[in-house]
């Protein structure tokens, strides 16, 4: 965990020389990241959304640490999680089988961040520095899959 201390710590160093400018730091919901004195609380201003919520058949939760208010959905459960056969999601998120359709999943496919996600980051980072700098560059907020 000293490697994984020292790399928090850097980020905590880079997020205060960079003060004025909007950040998102992604690591998993359950990581023991977010509780040790190396994160400085860096999750105290922080969102937990749900994989499934943007178009994954698995439910991932992924806390995102940040400095404009992120605003994200997380999983509703059933019976209102398109991703949810049942009580259950479709498929989990490990790279064994497993959910109510078993499939092996690559670990790019575990890892990565789903694409509409990012975009809605991106949406959310634009409308606040929009209203930092009282520039009007903002649209609609489109609807997670």
């Amino acid at each position: 965990m000293a490697a994984t201390d020292k790399l928090v710590v850097k980020t905590r160093q880079i997020l205060a020389h960079f003060s004025d400018a909007l950040w998102v730091v992604e690591n998993p919901a359950t990581s023991l990241m977010w509780m040790r004195e190396a994160s400085g609380g860096l999750g105290a201003d922080s969102v937990v959304t749900s994989y499934c919520c943007w178009g994954t058949l698995f439910r991932k939760d992924t806390r995102l640490a940040n400095n404009f208010g992120l605003s994200l959905p997380r999983c509703p459960g059933a019976p209102t999680c398109p991703a949810m056969i049942g009580q259950r999601h479709v498929e989990w998120s490990q790279r064994g089988c497993g959910g109510a359709v078993p499939r092996f999943k690559t670990r790019h496919e575990l890892h990565a961040i789903p694409a509409p996600l990012v975009e809605e980051i991106e949406r959310q980072l634009t409308v606040a520095l929009a209203a930092r700098t009282g520039s009007r560059e903002s649209g609609p907020s489109p609807e997670p899959r």
